[in-house]
């Protein structure tokens, strides 16, 4: 699902292949970062984490403050989009699994992992 919209995002708004590839991780990270927060997992940890794994993260893209916007606003976007489509209760099964990840993955990209 994450690289399905990924591609999307990269067709969505043209990026060159290399910025998209540059800024795929980056994308992710705002992506789970959406998840977490939808699914109330989104805890102190997890800010201090993807505050610090976001700003070494667009440092290593070397993408300029555009690029990085478009990442971050076609991430929240897509989050919002799964969210919705959960429906009613939906979501719980969706917090279970993904949102759990997404807290997980948050915090590896924290302490240096990718």
């Amino acid at each position: 699902m994450i690289r399905t919209v990924l591609a999307a995002a990269a067709l969505a708004f043209a990026l060159p292949a290399a910025a998209a590839d540059a800024g795929d991780t980056y994308y992710e990270l705002h992506y789970a970062y959406e998840v977490a927060a939808h699914c109330g997992l989104a805890d102190a940890g997890v800010e201090r984490g993807f505050r610090d794994a976001r700003k070494r993260l667009a440092e290593l893209s070397e993408l300029d403050d555009d690029a990085l916007k478009r990442h971050r606003i076609h991430a929240i976007v897509a989050a919002e989009r799964e969210y919705q489509n959960r429906g009613l209760g939906g979501y719980r099964p969706w917090c279970r699994t993904e949102g759990k990840e997404a807290r997980r993955r948050i915090l590896q990209w924290a302490a240096g992992g990718n």
